[in-house]
Order: C-alpha cells, then sequence, then structure tokens
C-alpha cells in the first residue's frame, strides 16, 4: 500500500518499526491504514508498549489518552463530551476532526468512550507524532543506554536475584511505606514519590544443595495509573530500586504492570548487563499445567474443546503453544488480522468474538490483558475459569456452579523461607499462606539454575524457553495448583459428579 503525498516516509518507518517490534509483526504486515486492533490484534498492554516504543524513538512526551485529548480540547464550559459513558455528538464531531485518518461514517452515534481504542490506526500514532513534534512537545529524549560492566554469576554457595514489584492500591502503598520506614510517603505528607522511596520490603531463601539462594524483595512504590502515565519514571524509580538490594545482584525479575511497562523488561536491560526476566514464562507454565488439571477432572482433556482468552498476548499465546504440545486436540481462540493467521497455521480454532470462543468449553483459560472482557453468562453454567488476567477476565461474580481458580499460584520447595516480612508480604500480594506467583518464581529458577538468558522478555516467550522453565521447575520442586484466595483446590473437587 502507498503512503499518501503528505506522509514522511523516514517518519512512518520509525512508527511502523515501533508497531512490528510490539506486536511481533513482519513489517509488511503493518500498513499506513491498518486498524490497531481488528487488524494488528493488539490489546491494551500491546498499546502502552507502542507508546512507550514511540517515545523513545521521537524523543517525545506522549500522554495518556492523547487522542481523546486533543479532541477535548476547546470544549466551552458547560459542553458535555460524554454522557453516561456515551459520547455526545459535539464529542464525535471534535474526535472525527482529531483523527481525519478514520472514516467519519465509524464515529456514529452511541459511540463508547471505551470503544474508541478500536478506532485507532497506524495512522493515528504517526498523526499523534508530527503533531507532538510541531507542538514543541520533543524533549531531551531518554537518556542513553548504559550497562555496567559484564560479570558472571555468583560462584559462591550464595546467589541473589531482586524481584521487583509495586503496590495495586494506596492503602497497600502505605503499609510498604510504613515498612520501609518512609513516613511521609505513608501518611501522605509528601505524596510525590522519589527515588529515595524505592526500598527493599523482604528477604526469601531457597536452599539449594550446600548453599543457597536468596531472593529480596524491593518496591516500586508507584500505583498503577503512575505506571501507565509516565513509562520512563517508571524505568527509573526501576533503576533506583535494584541499588537498594543491597550487594551483588544476579538476576532481575518483574512483577505485575513493571513486567509490561518500558518495553516487557527491554527497557531496563539497557541499563543493566544482570538478566531481566517478567515472569511470562512461569506464568504460563502453571496456567497450561493448571488448565490441563482441570480440563482432565472435567473429562475433556485431550479432546476439549478448552478456549485460551488473551491469545493475542504474550502468556495466553505460550498457554496454547505448551496446551498444543501436550497433546490437546480442539484449542479455542480470539483472535483478529495476523494474529489470528498465525493461530490457524498453528492449529486453533479461531473466533472474533469472546463469547463465541467460550462457548460449549467446561474450561477456559482467562489470560487477556485488558480484564473484564467476559459476563459469567456466556461461561458455561459449570464452567471452570482458570484466570491468570489481571485485571480478572470476568466483568461480574461468577454465577452459580462456576468456578474461577487462581492460575498463576505455584507450591515452593520445601526448602523455601521467607521470614517475617516475607510472610506479610506474601499476604499484602494476595498469594496466601502456602502458595507463590509464578513471576515470582521465575527470577528464583533463573538463580537456582545459574542461567544467564532471561526465560522472558519482550513480547514473545520462545518454546524452548517455556520447556526450560517446566523442567527447572520441576527439577527444584515447585508445583502448579489451583487455588481460591490463597487456598489449594484439588482437581477432584472439580470432578462432575
Amino acid at each position: 500500500m502507498e503512503l499518501p503525498p503528505d506522509v514522511d516516509p523516514q517518519v512512518f518507518a520509525t512508527v511502523r518499526d515501533a508497531f512490528a517490534e510490539a506486536l511481533g509483526l513482519d513489517d509488511d504486515e503493518v500498513e499506513y491504514g491498518s486498524r490497531v486492533i481488528d487488524d494488528l490484534g493488539a490489546e491494551s498492554l500491546d498499546l502502552l508498549d507502542i507508546v512507550y516504543r514511540l517515545e523513545r524513538a521521537f524523543g517525545i512526551r506522549i500522554p495518556r489518552g492523547g487522542v481523546e485529548k486533543v479532541s477535548r480540547e476547546g470544549l466551552a464550559e458547560g459542553e458535555e463530551y460524554e454522557n453516561n459513558g456515551l459520547l455526545t455528538e459535539l464529542a464525535l464531531t471534535k474526535l472525527a476532526a482529531a483523527m481525519p485518518e478514520v472514516p467519519r461514517e465509524e464515529f456514529k452515534p452511541g459511540l463508547k468512550v471505551s470503544e474508541i481504542p478500536f478506532l485507532f490506526r497506524v495512522a493515528t500514532f504517526y498523526n499523534l507524532v508530527i503533531r507532538l513534534q510541531e507542538a514543541g512537545a520533543a524533549g531531551s529524549g531518554a537518556p542513553a543506554p548504559r550497562r555496567l560492566p559484564p560479570g558472571t554469576l555468583a560462584t559462591t554457595p550464595l546467589a541473589r536475584f531482586v524481584f521487583l514489584v509495586h503496590p495495586f492500591t494506596s492503602g497497600v502503598r502505605r503499609v510498604a511505606a510504613l515498612r520501609t520506614a518512609r513516613p511521609g510517603l505513608a501518611f501522605g505528607r509528601n505524596p510525590r514519590v522519589t527515588e529515595d522511596d524505592a526500598r527493599q520490603v523482604a528477604r526469601l531463601v531457597v536452599e539449594a544443595g550446600p548453599g543457597l539462594v536468596e531472593g529480596v524483595i524491593v518496591t516500586v512504590p508507584l500505583l498503577p495509573h503512575e505506571l501507565i502515565d509516565d513509562q520512563e519514571r517508571a524505568l527509573l524509580l526501576m533503576r533506583a530500586a535494584l541499588s537498594r538490594a543491597g550487594g551483588a545482584v544476579d538476576v532481575v525479575g518483574l512483577g505485575s504492570l513493571l513486567a509490561v511497562v518500558a518495553g516487557r523488561g527491554v527497557g531496563l536491560q539497557r541499563h543493566i548487563w544482570q538478566p531481566v526476566t517478567t515472569g511470562a514464562a512461569a506464568t504460563a507454565w502453571a496456567a497450561a499445567e493448571n488448565a490441563r488439571a482441570a480440563a482432565r477432572a472435567r473429562g475433556v482433556w485431550p479432546h476439549g474443546p478448552v478456549a485460551v482468552l488473551g491469545y493475542g498476548g504474550t502468556v495466553g499465546e505460550a498457554v496454547a503453544s505448551l496446551l498444543l504440545s501436550d497433546g490437546a486436540e480442539r484449542l479455542q481462540v480470539v483472535a483478529r488480522g495476523p494474529v489470528a493467521r498465525r493461530a490457524k497455521r498453528a492449529g486453533l480454532q479461531v473466533f472474533e468474538e469472546a463469547e463465541a470462543a467460550v462457548a460449549g468449553c467446561s474450561v477456559v483459560v482467562g489470560a487477556a490483558t485488558t480484564g473484564g472482557v467476559l459476563s459469567a453468562r456466556a461461561l458455561d453454567p459449570r464452567c471452570v475459569l482458570v484466570d491468570v488476567a489481571i485485571p480478572r477476565t470476568l466483568s461480574g461474580r461468577p454465577l452459580q456452579g462456576q468456578r474461577v481458580l487462581s492460575g498463576e499460584a505455584l507450591l515452593p520447595p520445601s526448602s523455601y523461607r521467607r521470614g517475617r516480612w516475607g510472610s506479610l508480604y506474601h499476604v499484602l500480594a494476595g498469594y496466601g499462606p502456602r502458595h507463590l506467583f509464578a513471576c515470582l518464581a521465575e527470577p528464583m529458577l533463573m538463580a537456582l539454575e545459574g542461567r544467564r538468558e532471561p526465560y522472558a522478555q519482550g513480547r514473545r516467550v520462545t518454546s524452548q524457553a517455556l520447556r526450560d522453565i517446566r523442567r527447572a521447575g520441576r527439577r527444584w520442586g515447585f508445583s502448579p495448583v489451583l487455588a481460591r484466595h490463597g487456598a489449594s483446590v484439588s482437581p477432584r473437587r472439580l470432578q462432575l459428579r
């Protein structure tokens, strides 16, 4: 497809590269007029990755909701942009003016604010970059990548990993601030988070033969919306957090949204020599093992059908890959565009809507990155939902007879020790008294194995990495387990009577 004559080919090439790298596509699959969600299969967290790559490439700062903010400019006092979640006629007019690359007929009455991303084209991001550059929004750019001198993993009996986490609520942030002696942050006297607020909150130990592996939990005290709003600041605080580890560090793991912002670990890796891993491989391994256990209990393994939601995302695609390699015969996924073509080549049954994909499935894996993608009424009345999505998959409560179970829980080996503050961290993180989440196990396993290559970084997890982490997890005594509210759920309890 030829570019319009007024499009700068060099700028577009950089925009195209950002999409291709973030979505794992070939350059020729990304066209100027491609719909970002329907044609390219992007999800909400992919948009964060794309924005981060564009900010670094062009040295600009893209505000959250950039297109929507442009369309809100010039509203007079008393003029409404939305009413009960629906765009007003005035808003539709302004949005159409802010997005000339989208056909006018798509701005129809009844369009919801939440549906604006479905209008996005690749051209939308090209135009946004041009608009910010022309407005003088370009700053000094991101700091030049810097690596520490290369080293080797510890040859002493003690190897160390750092696991970076962040609070999901202001209440948890206050508790963590009390633990780390940051009263200004704890009591709201100094609400602006600084680099000095990143502090160590817990220590974990796993015995490994004659020695042991030590893990240090360090909090990056930014809330989810703060991480999303300013990914460069998030990266700066992640780097500051590593300096709080209190000694040599061999492996770095990222938890929750820290595993997504700043390029899914790639941004942090540019600044440090220690391998950075995101937890996606271990999460996929746990989810696949738990889904298979649930399917066996329900009598649908290996013939199916089993649905995997979020196939376009890193974890969803890895879960489907593991289930296929384990012999699943009928996997149903939601995919569009190039992602749908890739899924069909892999032998998956592809649907465009989640409701169609889960129809008739007694076991569903929730791994979508948007959360709230499904109503319980769309599920089979006795469905088991093995959920690893954050936010969770269902938009409401499950119906009577349906089971929603955590799919990323692991039982650690008997040599796992967490101490007093580690136990508190387990509670605040939602692990429960006996479990830990797979994302924490991933850097732990890298340290135990003496592995230098991340199991997961960036958008894709290789088949080899999935095989490696499964083998390592079993070798060191980690066991995937279905869980609910921190308590294990035996697959026998899922059998139909």
